[in-house]
């Protein structure tokens, strides 16, 4: 017996619809009249496999057919474990904290650090990726330039490979310091850009001319500095004109714009057709667009920030404050975890309710709707950031297709 995935979508995508299974992640177009006669045959996969039996293999190929006894939740959390206990790589979030530089206790964080990273190296050698978050203290350059540098030849040493990047959302810029990121192969910067309708708290008003200004003379800075790439996860938090959205990517110089990846997340309430023409406008411009799920962080022990008084927390946008430490860095380069809080964050399923497992587009959006989730609200009341408007499924799925076969290509 068969039965259909949970996690079929068929996007209307101009004058074709897209298919797109969000757990396999398979996905192709069909004509409107391909899609009338499949969607007849899907009505009946029984019928559909005697009658058509290629076709039928195919599509259960893909992930769109599966069989009947077959839980695709539980292959879910499955992954959701495998990946929370074997990632393929560690992932370090280093918050650096003022009062770290006012005692002068720096020094001593990165011998620990350095000794935490060769604990790593030691016991279970894998790729590692190390971001990053500064703000806006002048001395952070030196912070990082030191510790990057060491990191990097512990690496080089023990043949690991090492991904750095630098998280400058509320960093002051000089040119000296983006300058001294290019001597240790800091080539990755990151922008987290919040725009409004009007300016509040950390968002931007779209027409907010001074903040813009500063906004684009920071991009400009990270590039102009340095020979490396820059991330924009740029959210567009309310209904903005897709013109004023393009107009914003069209201040930034032109020269630049192909050491750029863009994230566009465009308001809930934004329209497949709108999206697509914002998407195409703006990679038209010559960024590289990346789909909106690129590169989160899941949640695993080997994922994990650090804050420089030595604390550690499981996710990079929690609150850094003792109820969500789960555990502390001693001098000897060990975690010293607190267990029921560990076993809190990683021994359960935070998508494991019954909204979660009826979204279509779980597997493919669990870790941004976990950013969103933790970020924004109690992690025990789900806050679903397509219900809030914040995105929609199907602009990332349109994303996917459109970011792998189009905007990409060399």
């Amino acid at each position: 017996m068969y039965q259909l995935s949970r996690y079929n979508k068929y996007i209307r995508y101009k004058n074709k619809f897209l298919y797109f299974n969000a757990l396999t992640q398979c996905n192709f177009l069909m004509t409107s009249e391909e899609h009338d006669k499949i969607q007849e045959q899907l009505k009946d996969p029984i019928t559909f496999a005697l009658q058509y039996p290629t076709v039928f293999a195919k599509f259960k190929s893909w992930g769109f057919i599966i069989e009947s006894d077959v839980s695709e939740f539980d292959v879910i959390r499955f992954r959701h474990f495998s990946e929370l206990f074997s990632p393929a790589s560690y992932h370090m979030v280093i918050n650096i904290c003022d009062q770290m530089l006012l005692d002068g206790k720096m020094e001593h964080f990165v011998l620990v650090l350095g000794r935490f990273i060769k604990n790593m190296i030691k016991n279970r050698p894998k790729p590692i990726c190390l971001e990053w978050i500064l703000g806006d203290a002048v001395s952070y350059k030196e912070i990082t330039v030191y510790t990057n540098k060491y990191i990097k030849q512990l690496c080089s040493k023990n043949e690991i490979p090492l991904y750095s990047q630098a998280d400058l959302t509320d960093a002051e810029l000089d040119n000296n310091m983006v300058a001294a990121y290019k001597n240790i192969d800091l080539k990755n910067f990151r922008l987290r850009v919040l725009i409004a309708q009007k300016s509040r708290e950390e968002h931007i008003g779209i027409d907010d001319l001074p903040k813009l200004n500063w906004l684009i003379e920071k991009i400009h800075t990270i590039l102009q500095y340095s020979d490396g790439t820059l991330l924009i996860d740029a959210v567009f938090q309310t209904e903005i004109p897709v013109e004023k959205t393009v107009a914003f990517f069209n201040r930034i110089c032109t020269e630049l714009r192909n050491r750029i990846q863009v994230v566009l997340v465009l308001h809930g309430k934004t329209t497949i057709q709108q999206y697509h023409h914002a998407v195409k406008e703006v990679s038209g411009l010559g960024f590289n667009l990346q789909p909106i799920a690129w590169k989160n962080m899941t949640i695993s022990p080997e994922n994990i920030t650090i804050t420089t008084d030595g604390n550690v927390f499981f996710d990079r946008y929690v609150e850094y404050d003792e109820t969500r430490k789960i555990g502390k860095l001693n001098p000897e380069g060990i975690i010293e975890w607190d267990e029921v809080k560990k076993a809190f964050y990683y021994g359960r399923i935070w998508f494991d309710n019954e909204q979660c497992k009826e979204c279509p587009y779980l597997y493919i959006m669990r870790d941004f709707c976990k950013d969103y989730v933790f970020h924004y609200g109690n992690r025990l009341v789900v806050n679903c950031p397509m219900k809030n408007g914040i995105t929609h499924g199907d602009q990332v799925l349109v994303g996917m297709y459109e970011t792998k076969h189009f905007f990409n290509q060399p």
